[in-house]
C-alpha cells in the first residue's frame, strides 16, 4: 500500500511537470491572498516552527492562479521539510523570498537542485522524488520571472521576482 501511495505520488508530480510547461494566458492574481491561504493550509505543518511573515498587501501578477499557487506551495514545503526551527517569508511588491535555517545545500549542488529527480540529500526525507523545484524552475520560466536560491551558515533562501522592475538578489540560479 504504501509503495502505491508512492507512486500515485509520482504521477501526480509528473502530471504537475507537464502542466506547468503549459503556455496559459496571464491575468492579474492576489498574490497576497494566495500566499495567506498557503500558510493558513500549513498551518499544522508549521506548528513549533519559528515564523516570520511580511505580506505586503495588493501584491498582483500576471499569471495563472494555479501555477502561482504550486510554485509558491513548492517552496513553502521545502522550508518547513528542510527546517530545524526558523522559517521566514517575505511577499513584497514584485517578490517572494523564503528563508529557513536547517542543513545548507553544498555550494557544488545549488546548480543542479532545479533538476528533475535531482535531490541533494537522498538521505533525508526520502518520501520525495526529486521534481518539485523541477516544476518550480518550469513554472517561473514560463512566465520569464527570475529563481535565486542562496544557501550558507545554515541558511538556505529563494527569491521569486515577478516584477522585472526589482534589483534581483545575488546567487542567482536558474
Amino acid at each position: 500500500k504504501r509503495e502505491l501511495l508512492k507512486m500515485q505520488d509520482l504521477t501526480i508530480s509528473l502530471l504537475n511537470l507537464a502542466k506547468s510547461e503549459d503556455k496559459k494566458p496571464k491575468a492579474p492574481v492576489d498574490v497576497s491572498k494566495i500566499t495567506e491561504n498557503i500558510l493558513k493550509q500549513n498551518r499544522r505543518r508549521l506548528e513549533g516552527k519559528t515564523l516570520t511573515i511580511e505580506i505586503a498587501k495588493n501584491v498582483s501578477a500576471k499569471t495563472d492562479s494555479e501555477d502561482l499557487r504550486q510554485l509558491f506551495t513548492i517552496l513553502i514545503d521545502n522550508a518547513i521539510k528542510y527546517s530545524d526551527q526558523r522559517i521566514d517569508l517575505r511577499l513584497a511588491s514584485g517578490s517572494l523570498t523564503i528563508e529557513n535555517d536547517g542543513a545548507t545545500i553544498p555550494a557544488t549542488e545549488l546548480p543542479k537542485i532545479f533538476d528533475r529527480f535531482y535531490r541533494a540529500d537522498k538521505s533525508r526525507h526520502s518520501d520525495g522524488f526529486g521534481l518539485g523545484l523541477s516544476i518550480a524552475k518550469n513554472i517561473v520560466e514560463k512566465y520569464n520571472w527570475q529563481i535565486y536560491v542562496s544557501s550558507s551558515d545554515q541558511k538556505t533562501k529563494f527569491t521569486i521576482v515577478f516584477d522585472h522592475h526589482q534589483l534581483p538578489p545575488q546567487n542567482h540560479v536558474s
